[in-house]
């Protein structure tokens, strides 16, 4: 199904907004909100600047701070914001001493590649040239494992009832090719064959997505950092498997005669 113009609109401008650094829509005094726009501290919170000629505005990452325990206060003789180690929690970024350095960042380095990932993902979305292809554009890892095991779980589905139906056809050929419920079978058979392999070449095709995009690593492996792939391995394994032996059955069927 082709994805409509309107949701790619929406989706595309929502991103190109973020990429391009402005303002939340909606502002509001929760620390954290405008850290993409000039902000100014009113005397308790910091507050979008709407007046950019200001000399009080500033942009939030250039911020000269320091943490109080609740929140960050101005500070003229403390290091910009932009310097400092954070994690994002709640509503508000906070100061960071976890030594993992997926959960503690620079907030200048972060900013850099969370742009690139956003960039990233608007590419993804324009280029998209189905609904679900949409849907993988803003996966993060653990949504991707989610979404392989939903669709493989799809697969496997189709393709027991595609060996069913070969039989079924198959145990008619046998007999009878030209009885009306062969032929009723085979038809049903040649319908649903297309199915499963549309939604096979989904599979392969959003894996392939993944690892193009860096979600999964090019090479694969159940140890270590990438042992939580372990059932999207295990469970592309037997799909693949499946797959080979309604290929086989297949060939079988059209050697009696099926087209």
């Amino acid at each position: 199904m082709k994805p409509t113009h309107n949701k790619t609109t929406r989706y595309g401008l929502m991103l190109l907004l973020m990429v391009a650094g402005l303002p939340a829509l909606a502002q509001s005094n929760t620390k954290g909100d405008d850290e993409y726009g000039k902000v100014r501290w009113n005397g308790s919170t910091w507050v979008a600047c709407t007046d950019a000629n200001s000399k009080v505005c500033v942009s939030f990452p250039d911020r000269k701070v320091r943490w109080n325990g609740s929140a960050w206060v101005p500070c003229p003789t403390c290091p910009p914001f932009s310097t400092r180690k954070v994690k994002w929690q709640g509503n508000e970024w906070i100061p960071c001493t976890d030594a993992n350095p997926k959960a503690c960042s620079v907030f200048a380095a972060w900013n850099e590649a969370e742009t690139a990932r956003l960039e990233a993902e608007l590419s993804c979305v324009q280029q998209a040239k189905t609904s679900a292809a949409m849907d993988r554009c803003g996966a993060s890892r653990e949504k991707a494992i989610t979404m392989m095991l939903e669709q493989a779980d799809v697969v496997l589905g189709k393709a027991r009832r595609t060996k069913a139906l070969i039989n079924d056809v198959m145990t008619w050929y046998e007999v009878d090719p030209k009885h009306p419920d062969a032929v009723a079978h085979a038809e049903t058979l040649r319908e649903f064959d297309t199915t499963y392999i549309d939604e096979y070449k989904e599979l392969l095709t959003a894996f392939r997505d993944f690892q193009d995009r860096g979600i999964f690593p090019k090479e694969l492996s159940s140890k270590g950092d990438d042992k939580d792939l372990t059932p999207v391995l295990d469970i592309l394994m037997t799909a693949l498997d499946e797959n080979k032996e309604i290929e086989s059955l297949m060939r079988q069927l059209r050697a009696m005669g099926f087209e």
